[in-house]
Order: C-alpha cells, then structure tokens, then sequence
C-alpha cells in the first residue's frame, strides 16, 4: 500500500442508478491513472452524483461534504488479489484505490487543530 498525494485530480462517474461505477482520475509523476475504487464510504458517496467527470471542488459542493478541502485529498494505493481471466491460466493483480482520504475532514474530525494551538500555547508560556 502506499499513501499518495494525486495530481489533478477528478472523479469520474458512469453508468445508471443500478450500477454506478466511480473512479478517480489522476496523474502521479509522468502517469496517467484510472483506477477502480474499493472504499466503501466513497463508492456510496460517488455514486449520488450524476454520471460525468467531476473536480475534488465540485464533489465537495455538490455532495456538500463539511471540512473537505479541494487540495487536501490522498489515495491509498494498494494492489488487488490474483485472478485470472476466462481461458488464461496465468493471474493477474491490479492497482486500485483502497481509500479516500481528505486531511482537512481527518485533522477536524480529531481535533489536530485544537491541539497544534494548544502546542502553541504552551510553547508560548514556556518562552515568556
């Protein structure tokens, strides 16, 4: 597994309401990738929205997601189980996003920023 932080990233949404397919859109160095997504939360989450391509600013606005900032998004990157195709005998792994995060929802939600101000605070005392 492995922690990324994506460049230009976009979510892209296809299909109906009975199977909606989502996946992230991004580059990372000179690559191009369009990775399936296995993050329960995010696949429920993706698949209100219409089907098109969508910017990390207009998800958060149109799912109106609290605390999520449009650059602070990363993507756990992790490898899938082998399996192998009908007739092939040889098996076959493939990179997909096991996670969605967002560092501004994930630093509210456990109170880093009270506690980095109250660091703060505390350093303060100690140099007065």
């Amino acid at each position: 597994m492995k922690l990324i932080k994506a460049e230009k990233l976009e979510w892209q949404v296809k299909g109906d309401q009975s199977e909606k397919k989502c996946r992230p859109i991004f580059c990372l160095g000179d690559n191009f990738y369009n990775l399936p997504i296995t993050d329960p939360i995010w696949k429920d989450k993706l698949s209100c929205l219409d089907a098109g391509i969508y910017t990390c600013l207009e998800v958060i606005q149109k799912l109106n997601l609290e605390n999520f900032a449009h650059d602070q998004f990363r993507l756990t990157i992790s490898i899938s189980e082998p399996f192998s195709y009908d007739g092939y005998h040889q098996e076959f792994c493939y990179k997909l996003v096991a996670a969605v995060i967002n560092v501004a929802e994930v630093k509210q939600r456990l109170g880093w920023q009270a506690i980095s101000k109250e660091t703060e605070n505390r350093k303060t005392m100690y140099v007065s």
